[in-house]
């Protein structure tokens, strides 16, 4: 509504833009399910699908997206993905538990044939709620809880701003705690 708002004064369709006075709510749809690496095989084990099967590793250890997997060209240094969600291009090394699949998994897969399959997958290993997002949720977490920065986990994910990796600083209380226990300490 603010956009379409501001675009109309913007074209000169309305003289005053009173997107200012807007009282819009704050989205609260962020989930906050990490699966761990034993639910991720459950999964893939259960998919009969080699492409699908291969994608929820590959999600699990990269923190690339669906459709980010499906058009990655592998190079020397990694995924190369031209096209992202923020509209810069990255790379996004292949972990060593994927490197056999990067090599030889092409996708050839439609959208809808991988959604039918992941559906099918995670019903068949329990686990109903499971979103194939929330395996780029999992890398996230798992390289927090591996203690590595916010700034280069948002850079693995391919976030523009911090504040889009910030959804993830509740995993890093438990490291903040053994920081101020260091305060103090002689070395």
């Amino acid at each position: 509504m603010r956009a379409a708002i501001k675009y109309a004064h913007k074209v000169g369709r309305i003289d005053l833009d009173q997107t200012a006075q807007l009282l819009i709510p704050a989205v609260k749809n962020e989930r906050h399910h990490y699966p761990q690496r034993k639910e991720m095989l459950e999964i893939a084990r259960a998919c009969k699908n080699r492409q699908v099967r291969a994608a929820i590793r590959i999600a699990f250890y990269s923190g690339m997206r669906r459709g980010e997997i499906l058009r990655a060209k592998l190079t020397q240094q990694g995924y190369s993905l031209d096209d992202t969600k923020n509209g810069r291009p990255r790379v996004v090394p292949v972990h060593p538990r994927t490197a056999v699949l990067a090599r030889r998994i092409r996708f050839t897969i439609t959208l809808k044939q991988f959604e039918t399959e992941w559906i099918k997958a995670r019903e068949s290993a329990g686990h109903l709620d499971t979103k194939f997002h929330d395996l780029r949720h999992a890398a996230a977490s798992e390289m927090i809880n591996a203690g590595i920065d916010l700034f280069t986990v948002g850079g693995v994910l391919g976030h523009k701003s911090v504040a889009s990796t910030k959804r993830y600083s509740h995993l890093v209380t438990a490291r903040l705690a053994h920081a101020v226990g260091k305060i103090g300490q002689k070395k």
